[in-house]
């Protein structure tokens, strides 16, 4: 018995916060059911009737873009975003080569891993994929995350790329290949465990300053990671997206995104570190006119000179000057924000510029290399990074907004820990230690971008002790 069932999937479009998805169905109005036997159009039986017939179900897809070179161009799309699931054979793919292709190899009528490096050449050599910069930089791309998978299964091989390993609470095992060299892309492939490649332009995954020229995969292997990593892939299957999940879990896939970022940055950071031999030019007199374009980077300390590490601000923004001494919140800010009341409310105070007193029992400590940066896309997010002087106990943090002539204090400012939770910035502690670099990722109810910020760090009171700290 023959059925029929039509079905149309439109790609999601968003409008605003909303996002609409059109599934339709062609067959029997009533319950979407299939059409049988005559019911079928004759279209389709017409078509159908051209080739040999027998068990099994055949797919149609209607408005297909048959123009010369189309095999190439769905080859190509196969073997750049399934080289991983080809090369450990979990997918086969028979390509019927058109009559004047000039290729005269009938074993490359199947995409397998016996043949895969040879359509890798055959789709970059071939004219019209070279007429694409695009495509054909993604198609080498792609070949060279096979080639560290390849070289990768004999971690014995002096030129094997390292493997790290990470066992994530939300998304389970993961690996990451990395391998350094001259003319690699300095990208992440990030693949499912369907051996999918989903993305190699992740946000925050995309700008490595201060690394030596690299190539990274990231392989999950967990089937309850690959769900939450599944369900937060947009419609392009470019991104990873936590606000796709149900709101009960996009927290926690929030946080599991972020948690393997960080592990990812850190770990190349530490494999194609420039050797501490390379000579550095550092142009001081620039670093601190020059504004910070990559506010990705969570471990660069900048290129500031150290003798200049005192008192200095970072303003994003412009500030009107005030006449009343209390300046509203979204002075110097030109855009509207429906959450932003105006002007500083009971929960926040003035000061008189000098940022008050340290706390009873409390000495600032003198810290250097301070850089404050935005969170990308968050109005209500930052971070900073310092360096200190010296080694701190159960340290504790003030950051005040800097006005023109006063200083406010707010209280909703809070610091965002490794694992996602948030702690009030005035409980937060951290011990520190001279000379090596810290980061606070602050979250805030109010847009906190715009502004003006001086961070202070406060550690045990010293007799005759009152240095202030550097600003950002």
């Amino acid at each position: 018995m023959e059925q029929f069932q039509g079905k149309a999937v439109l790609a999601s479009h968003g409008e605003g916060d909303s996002e609409t998805q059109g599934t339709g169905f062609y067959g029997v109005k009533k319950g979407c059911s299939h059409l049988t036997g005559s019911e079928i159009p004759k279209e389709i039986m017409d078509v159908e009737n051209q080739g040999t017939r027998g068990n099994g179900t055949s797919l149609w897809i209607p408005g297909f873009d048959g123009s010369p070179g189309w095999q190439k161009r769905i080859a190509g799309s196969i073997i750049e975003n399934f080289f991983c699931a080809i090369d450990e054979g979990k997918l086969n793919v028979l390509i019927d080569l058109e009559e004047d292709d000039d290729s005269n190899d009938s074993d490359l009528l199947q995409i397998d891993a016996g043949t895969l490096g040879r359509w890798f050449d055959k789709i970059e050599n071939d004219p019209a994929a070279q007429q694409d910069d695009d495509a054909l930089k993604d198609l080498k791309e792609s070949k060279v995350f096979l080639n560290i998978l390849t070289r990768g299964r004999d971690q014995n091989s002096e030129s094997a790329p390292v493997l790290k390993e990470k066992e994530d609470k939300d998304l389970g095992h993961c690996q990451l290949w990395i391998d350094v060299g001259d003319h690699l892309p300095s990208k992440v492939a990030l693949i499912r465990q369907t051996g999918m490649l989903i993305t190699s332009r992740q946000k925050k995954l995309v700008r490595f300053p201060g690394v030596r020229p690299f190539a990274a995969v990231c392989r999950f292997d967990s089937p309850a990671g690959n769900e939450l990593l599944r369900r937060m892939e947009n419609p392009k299957h470019d991104q990873f997206e936590p606000e796709r999940l149900d709101p009960d879990k996009a927290a926690q896939g929030k946080r599991a995104l972020a948690r393997i970022v960080q592990w990812i940055r850190e770990e190349i950071r530490a494999v194609a570190a420039p050797p501490s031999s390379e000579s550095v030019t550092v142009l001081t007199e620039l670093a601190k006119l020059l504004p910070d374009t990559d506010p990705d980077d969570a471990f660069s300390a900048g290129n500031e000179d150290r003798r200049f590490g005192g008192d200095f601000d970072i303003r994003l923004k412009p500030r009107r000057t005030v006449t009343s001494g209390l300046a509203p919140e979204n002075a110097g800010d030109d855009r509207d924000d429906e959450d932003s009341d105006g002007g500083a409310d009971s929960t926040e105070s003035a000061t008189d510029g000098k940022g008050g007193e340290s706390p009873p029992g409390r000495d600032a400590v003198a810290v250097e290399d301070v850089r404050y940066l935005p969170t990308a896309g968050d109005r209500r997010g930052c971070r900073i990074w310092f360096t200190p002087r010296a080694d701190i106990r159960r340290a504790s943090f003030s950051l005040v907004e800097a006005g023109d002539s006063v200083e406010f204090v707010r209280s909703d400012l809070k610091v965002v820990t490794s694992d996602g939770s948030e702690t009030a910035l005035t409980d937060y502690r951290l011990d520190l230690a001279a000379g090596k670099r810290y980061g606070l990722e602050i979250a805030a109810e109010r847009p906190i971008d715009g502004r003006a910020w001086r961070l202070r760090v406060l550690g045990p009171k010293r007799s005759g002790s009152g240095e202030e700290m550097s600003k950002a």
